[in-house]
């Protein structure tokens, strides 16, 4: 459970966990995880211009799971 006074490590740490099984089958450098992130905000930027507020809250999540991967 994440707390108010949570810190980026334990956030860094928790999104390993939920992802780790994941980045290990898809990603096999820093440029995969940046163009996973970059994939995901222009799809952002698509449901804002689209209106879509119900797929856009799913990517966020995904897309700061992304940002995490490359911040670790």
């Amino acid at each position: 459970m994440i707390t108010s006074n949570a810190s980026f490590e334990m956030f860094q740490e928790l999104n390993w966990k939920i992802y780790q099984l994941n980045d290990d089958r898809h990603c096999s450098s820093v440029v995969d995880i940046i163009s996973y992130l970059h994939r995901d905000i222009t799809r952002i930027l698509k449901a804002v211009r689209k209106g879509k507020n119900e797929d856009l809250k799913k990517r966020i999540c995904v897309t700061f799971s992304w940002a995490f991967a490359v911040a670790s």
